[in-house]
């Protein structure tokens, strides 16, 4: 018998975890149930890694699930705020004083650079995949740079208004995302995404929703903080995870050879927080600041870093301007004074070649070697 979609239940897209699969008669009843179908639909695809498509998991059919989409892409895509975003968006003079929005990207491996002296320098590309804003909410809480005191710190008297800029990298396809998610993504009209940042900026650098963000929003040469996710190595022993020495190989020493030896204390009689010990290492945030962009790829958006950043090729790296006073005086000596504020826009900004290097990196489109015969005449 021929299954529909009650339409009472359905408004939008958003609205799937209310959808009752019924028949002319009314609802489905157990008889008619496939022997894998679950008796109530299972809507945490995240959890579970499992898809709308897999029969007998949900209660849609097929007919269900193109229904939804079309109306995703017709209620959610297609109002969009992005045919906006370049008109909202007002190009304003930087200072270092502001506080720029970050980015959001995937790091894709390592490549080598030259510098113009003649010296090979490692960099790690950062490729920014759909990278555009997808909410902006006020806050009364702000980031400060001191690392003594906690990322966030309620403000007791805020002198300008802050906010959080959440913004979003790689499009995915709505049958993955939770409910609540969901609901985010129609009521701003944006794509979903995988992976979800935020940053706290001043209300001047707020960029507006659906705005996208390119390779352009960084200038060769300046510097950027670097957070990642390190590489996950498990449960280790002592020598891998704190380099230490371990036992001797022989005078007394059996099966012990990479113990780390005693963690006691003879007057407390206690082991002490904090102590140095075998187990799980990797898998943390980890914070790199002062890193140097070497070079931009606007086709592509694709962001070259100095050295090694955390994290797994295919992981997701956040990116924003380092305001320390260290990267000042580098970004100083480098000549570099304005960046795109508060982002880059081809509209209104100076259209950027498709590969921009940084002063000191040698262009492989110039020549290595210029030399110059003498005049034999």
């Amino acid at each position: 018998m021929m299954s529909a979609v009650k339409r009472s239940d359905v408004c939008c897209c958003l609205c799937a975890p209310r959808l009752t699969l019924i028949n002319v008669r009314g609802k489905v009843s157990r008889a008619q149930r496939t022997p894998g179908m679950r008796s109530s639909p299972n809507y945490n695809f995240l959890r579970t890694g499992r898809s709308t498509h897999e029969p007998g998991f949900t209660d849609l059919t097929p007919e269900n699930v193109e229904f939804l989409r079309h109306k995703y892409v017709r209620d959610v895509i297609h109002n969009s705020p992005l045919k906006d975003a370049g008109s909202l968006l007002q190009p304003r003079q930087y200072s270092p004083e502001l506080r720029r929005c970050g980015a959001v990207g995937v790091k894709l491996g390592s490549y080598p650079l030259f510098r113009k002296s003649g010296e090979k320098s490692l960099t790690t590309l950062i490729q920014l995949i759909d990278t555009q804003v997808i909410d902006v909410q006020p806050t009364d809480r702000a980031f400060r740079r001191n690392p003594a005191i906690p990322r966030w710190v309620p403000y007791p008297q805020l002198d300008k208004k802050y906010f959080k800029v959440t913004v979003g990298c790689k499009n995915i396809s709505p049958e993955w995302v939770s409910y609540s998610q969901m609901r985010v993504y129609a009521k701003n009209g944006v794509p979903c995404k995988e992976k979800l940042t935020s940053f706290i900026v001043p209300e001047e650098s707020v960029l507006p929703i659906g705005t996208p963000i390119y390779a352009g929003h960084f200038v060769p040469g300046q510097l950027v903080n670097v957070i990642g996710r390190s590489v996950d190595r498990g449960f280790q022993g002592g020598m891998k995870r704190w380099n230490f020495a371990g036992l001797p190989a022989s005078h007394g020493v059996s099966l012990s050879h990479r113990a780390i030896g005693a963690t006691g204390n003879t007057g407390a009689a206690r082991v002490f927080p904090g102590r140095k010990m075998p187990g799980q290492m990797g898998d943390k945030v980890v914070f790199k600041p002062n890193v140097r962009v070497m070079r931009i790829n606007t086709k592509y958006n694709v962001v070259y870093l100095e050295n090694l950043v955390p994290g797994l090729d295919g992981a997701f790296i956040s990116l924003s301007d380092s305001h320390s006073s260290a990267a000042a005086q580098q970004q100083k000596k480098a000549g570099i004074s304005q960046l795109p504020y508060p982002t880059y826009c081809p509209t209104f900004h100076q259209q950027l070649e498709e590969d921009v290097y940084a002063p000191h990196i040698h262009d492989f489109r110039d020549p290595s070697i210029a030399f110059d015969p003498p005049d034999l005449d």
